[in-house]
């Protein structure tokens, strides 16, 4: 689609507008805690990804004017996402979803308006899935951000279960 743009002096020119594509991605993983105590620790992730995977998570912190907004700080297990801010949508007993709004996700992959949701266990699974929008010139990017994040959420998923069941034994 042809739009005109108007330039100093008064002469324009036409400027083709850039086409974006919708991208996803997403992991299933098998779960041997129990579905609620599981869903407990995704609920209050702020709190439990760092305590439970210190060498993906080094820090969540809330933001104390707006507390669904979130600032990620990624350990050295995360080699290419150093950082993200995350607006939390929901945080319900059936899906915990939130937006990337800032950090490497967008910046580094060209990206935007990306989305992650995570569902509660049907035993034995719990999934993981994210969609984000892309200029068509950058499926490289986007392919390089669902292999960084697919390991991510199955690194994030599989030892924080592994965590609870230590926890409870």
């Amino acid at each position: 689609m042809a739009c005109e743009i108007a330039c100093a002096g008064g002469v324009t020119r036409e400027m083709e507008m850039e086409y974006e594509t919708t991208g996803n991605g997403g992991v299933t993983v098998k779960i041997k805690s129990p579905p609620a105590a599981f869903w407990s620790a995704i609920r209050n992730s702020t709190v439990m990804f760092p305590i439970a995977i210190p060498d993906l998570y080094i820090s969540i912190i809330p933001n104390p004017k707006n507390l669904k907004e979130r600032q990620v700080k990624y350990g050295p297990r995360s080699p290419n996402i150093k950082s993200s801010t995350e607006e939390i949508t929901a945080n319900t007993e059936e899906v915990f979803i939130y937006r990337v709004t800032g950090g490497d996700i967008p910046f580094k992959y060209h990206v935007h308006d990306f989305k992650a949701i995570i569902s509660y266990p049907i035993m034995p699974h719990v999934s993981w899935a994210w969609t984000y929008k892309h200029s068509p010139h950058d499926q490289s990017s986007a392919s390089k951000l669902n292999a960084d994040m697919a390991a991510i959420a199955k690194q994030t998923l599989e030892e924080l279960d592994n965590f609870l069941l230590i926890k409870s034994t």
